[in-house]
């Protein structure tokens, strides 16, 4: 893993040129080899302006490392999506959550089943399918976290990431981001379902002597917890669909363009 302090001594001296009125600089822990060009990422603080330095100390222009520049940042940008956002995730929402909520649903398929009314166990049906679903897609953003944070350890480890590395952290950042998505997807389209069945259980709560209490209790819990219509509007979803769908091009990102008017290289 590289550091500040193993940098070679005219890295370093060159970085230092480069320095304006911050307080200090960072150095991506992975040289990049991206586009036949190897080079280290220097970020400044607090401005967040960065530099390209090549191996044998050289700047280039940013016209030549403007492409290998947009990858290491979409690379590093990925990184932190799977480490903050999907690390989230993982902690925030851990899969035992949803594998309680199904054994909760057939405790209540099985206490209510000769009494309910035919559409009131259809609408268990349809939550017992929505929970199979969150659970492997929790199951899925899980794997791509860990997948992801092994990633940045090799390349760390190496202290080397390539193209093929790029690819391969993207495709676990998309794919999490997929099954958030279809988590949310699913919580909104059985809205109607939940609140049914959550009625039904709160209005007979005492008709199958007390064991509807408990279920009852937790149902409450994942009541509050889950996407409605009033928390997570369909304009958001729709817009997320879009992102997801569009996956742009780095080299066509606008926002990571602005980025390389920043950089510290020459024009």
């Amino acid at each position: 893993m590289i550091t500040v302090k193993s940098l070679p001594e005219h890295i370093k001296e060159v970085a230092r040129r480069h320095q304006k009125n911050d307080r200090r600089f960072h150095v991506f822990p992975s040289i990049f080899d991206i586009d036949e060009k190897k080079f280290y990422l220097i970020m400044y603080e607090p401005t967040k302006h960065q530099i390209v330095i090549s191996l044998d100390g050289s700047v280039m222009s940013r016209e030549k490392i403007k492409i290998p520049f947009l990858y290491a940042l979409a690379y590093n940008a990925s990184i932190e999506n799977i480490s903050n956002i999907g690390g989230a995730w993982v902690k925030n929402i851990p899969i035992p959550r949803y594998e309680k909520l199904i054994n909760i649903l057939n405790r209540l398929q099985s206490i209510i089943s000769n009494k309910a009314s035919p559409p009131i166990l259809d609408k268990i049906e349809i939550l017992k399918n929505m929970s199979n679903v969150l659970l492997e897609e929790q199951k899925n953003i899980n794997s791509c976290v860990i997948k992801g944070l092994e990633l940045t350890m090799k390349t760390n480890d190496l202290e080397l990431v390539t193209i093929e590395d790029y690819k391969q952290m993207r495709m676990y950042v998309h794919s999490m981001v997929q099954s958030a998505f279809k988590q949310n997807e699913i919580q909104l389209k059985t809205e109607q379902a939940r609140a049914e069945v959550f009625n039904y259980v709160m209005v007979n709560i005492f008709s199958y002597g007390f064991k509807l209490l408990p279920i009852l209790f937790h149902l409450y819990f994942y009541k509050k917890n889950m996407k409605t219509s009033e928390t997570y509007g369909s304009n958001e979803l729709d817009e997320i669909k879009k992102t997801i769908s569009e996956d742009v091009n780095v080299e066509e990102d606008l926002e990571a363009l602005s980025i390389v008017k920043q950089l510290r290289n020459p024009f």
